[in-house]
């Protein structure tokens, strides 16, 4: 004889729910994000008054997007940010000037590129988002600081001198510092970082990227990132486990050294790969970006999140939710 929950489960697959109609669905979802909204505002206020932003950024993960391409102003400044791309004229400032054209909470205050004046257009605006490249960063940090304005970081491949002078303009300024900004990417942070726990020291361990032949540094940010998360797993030294690449009588493998690969050709927008191998099976951890979107749509996310926030350096992981 069937259980309760055998019954309960026959009846609601003969019987389902009545369709709502787009109408109706509407005001639904009209209705929940309005209560949604004072709710997160009211939590916003109990745990500023506590200095803690955990369940701030929780919030945001799960309902402060979709929010913020509708046009909402989820994060509560009052207006819409406005931003200034600083790389404008690259690949990745086209795809931020076609990404803002989708979310009305954003407007654009300036788009520089080389050659002109980031200090004429930056007393109007919330917060700079600079796709450029690394020795051009440090400048734009210390304009940033000397007016007050937030700073969105897309560049890699920064000297440890240039590190030092950042994060010392973070204690003025709040700045997100990613490697990657898109969501998969992070996940895919998230998930190596779990691999690397669960499968333990028996795996060897290798990364490869690859991206389009213009790309200037190696390995990329993205795979920088992926090996100090293995690195901090296993609680190695990168400057004495790192393998980069392997020619000749290298000998065996030893338990201890990371691999790091890096290709270059075409247009690839981005692939990584971690890969984790032991004698019998393996682990292959992929994600690959087909188009600059993904990046964009992450990093105008990060911008309209740190607005507004204490001084001091955010991740992507922060801007998610995911710490």
């Amino acid at each position: 004889m069937a259980g309760s929950r055998d019954v309960e489960d026959s009846i609601r697959w003969k019987n389902p729910a009545p369709p709502v109609s787009p109408c109706a669905a509407r005001e639904r979802i009209d209705s929940y994000a309005s209560a949604s909204r004072a709710r997160y505002r009211t939590k916003v206020g109990e745990v500023a008054g506590r200095g803690g932003w955990r369940s701030r950024r929780a919030a945001d993960f799960r309902c402060g997007f979709p929010l913020l391409q509708q046009g909402h102003d989820w994060y509560g400044h009052g207006r819409m940010t406005r931003i200034v791309i600083n790389g404008s004229r690259g690949r990745m400032g086209q795809a931020l000037l076609s990404g803002v054209a989708r979310m009305p909470a954003l407007t654009v205050a300036g788009a520089v590129d080389e050659g002109d004046d980031l200090g004429a257009v930056l007393p109007g605006a919330d917060v700079v988002i600079d796709f450029t490249f690394h020795k051009v960063t440090l400048g734009v940090a210390e304009q940033c600081a000397r007016l007050g304005k937030a700073l969105v970081i897309g560049t890699t491949g920064h000297t440890e001198e240039e590190k030092t002078a950042l994060r010392a303009l973070s204690q003025r300024i709040p700045m997100v510092w990613a490697s990657n900004y898109s969501t998969g990417v992070n996940t895919l942070f998230w998930l190596t970082r779990k691999a690397a726990e669960i499968l333990g020291p028996g795996f060897d361990l290798e990364v490869v990227e690859m991206h389009h032949r213009m790309k200037r540094d190696a390995p990329s940010g993205t795979a920088t990132t992926l090996l100090e998360i293995l690195g901090e797993v296993r609680k190695v030294q990168l400057s004495e486990a790192l393998r980069h690449g392997r020619s000749g009588i290298t000998g065996e493998r030893t338990d201890s050294e990371i691999g790091i690969h890096a290709i270059r050709g075409g247009d690839v927008v981005g692939d990584h790969t971690v890969i984790f191998a032991a004698q019998g099976e393996r682990v292959e951890l992929t994600h690959k970006a087909s188009s600059r979107d993904t990046f964009a749509s992450g990093a105008l996310r990060a911008a309209a999140w740190v607005v507004g926030r204490p001084p001091g350096i955010y991740s992507m992981q922060d801007v998610l939710g995911l710490k």
